[in-house]
């Protein structure tokens, strides 16, 4: 209730978001997310009857046009990787600060995988060392600057503050992002970055230095 009520005190202070409903349990918020469909559900790794993953996961089939972000732990690498495979849109630490938190929330509803830089090398490394999917080679690889790119993707790193450190336009980026999630056969920016670990393009642990530019 405590946890509730501070994030609906501080969603309430944006007057771009609205809070439709309010659930105390798993059922009840799959109940809710089926019958409103809303264009974000905001779930907590501790709900119960049933988890909240698993509701990402039913929610997913019975909303499907709702974007789900998924309250965790940075640290909780095993609820990440469920989220992840159950469909969440994306991930908010739960010491979240207001701003980041409303940040998160607003890039959610825009379409965006939002992921915690501190969670995101763990979170791609564990679902490349455990992915089942055969190997390929890639028929159109990666130009240099679409390495780069995701290299930052992995990183965390949003479009605007990877146009920022590259110079160049938010739209730039949006484009090059898109072309990469096209060569990787992926459907988010997360997909494409542990796609990528898989085949050993980038690796979410390297080095800033080590980055390839052009």
């Amino acid at each position: 209730m405590l946890v509730r009520a501070g994030l609906r005190a501080v969603i309430d202070d944006d007057r771009s978001l609205l809070v439709e409903a309010e659930a105390e349990t798993g059922a009840h918020a799959l109940e809710l997310i089926t019958r409103i469909r809303p264009a974000l559900a905001v779930l907590s790794t501790g709900l119960r009857d049933p988890g909240g993953i698993e509701v990402a996961r039913l929610a997913r089939a019975s909303s499907p046009s709702t974007a789900i972000v998924l309250l965790a732990r940075a640290d909780d690498t095993h609820s990440l990787v469920d989220g992840f495979r159950a469909g969440v849109t994306g991930f908010v630490r739960s010491d979240v600060g207001r701003v980041e938190l409303l940040t998160s929330l607003t890039r959610a509803l825009a379409g965006e995988s939002v992921i915690d830089p501190a969670a995101a090398t763990a979170l791609i490394m564990r679902m490349a060392s455990e992915s089942e999917l055969p190997a390929r080679t890639m028929p159109d690889p990666l130009t240099p600057r679409e390495l780069e790119i995701l290299q930052l993707v992995a990183q965390g790193q949003t479009n605007r503050q990877i146009a920022t450190r590259l110079i160049v336009a938010v739209g730039t980026i949006k484009i090059h992002v898109e072309h990469i999630l096209g060569k990787l056969g992926a459907a988010d920016r997360t997909q494409a970055a542990v796609r990528a670990a898989e085949l050993g393009i980038v690796h979410a642990d390297e080095p800033e230095e080590r980055v390839r530019l052009v």
